[in-house]
């Protein structure tokens, strides 16, 4: 099934590589990496981290990479997943620098946000810290 998703993209004239991927196959690709990854986690407990955080989240996070990169390798090989990991460190296509503002600090913000939500509402904080500041 997940080989019939991957192959499913429709050929068109245009010949660029980015018209013969298809966003569905990056998404169920997703989907059929975390699951095993989730059901891992529900499973593992480790003593000193609260018990809505699952072990396996920080592998979750490199998910989309992983799905990136094995459709990638399978259109063009370890040198078009070179290429993409390339990307990531291309600071010259960035044209506007006002860009750099969200991409440094989004997630601050939204963490900000959700700590401010959180004393906001009155919900009561762990006592017990993962990593206490002293």
């Amino acid at each position: 099934m997940i080989k019939s998703i991957l192959q499913s993209s429709k050929p068109d004239t245009n010949t660029s590589t980015s018209s013969k991927r298809s966003p569905l196959a990056f998404f169920v690709l997703i989907f059929a990496l975390s699951v095993p990854l989730w059901v891992a986690g529900f499973f593992v407990e480790v003593d000193g981290l609260p018990k809505n955080l699952q072990v396996t989240e920080p592998v979750l996070a490199f998910t989309p990479l992983a799905a990136a990169s094995i459709l990638v390798y399978g259109e063009e090989g370890l040198a078009g997943v070179g290429r993409l990991l390339k990307t990531f460190f291309d600071f010259p296509r960035i044209a506007h620098k006002v860009w750099y503002v969200p991409i440094l600090f989004l997630m601050p913000f939204v963490y900000l946000l959700s700590y401010a939500g959180v004393r906001l509402l009155g919900y009561p904080f762990p006592i017990n810290r993962i990593f206490p500041l002293r």
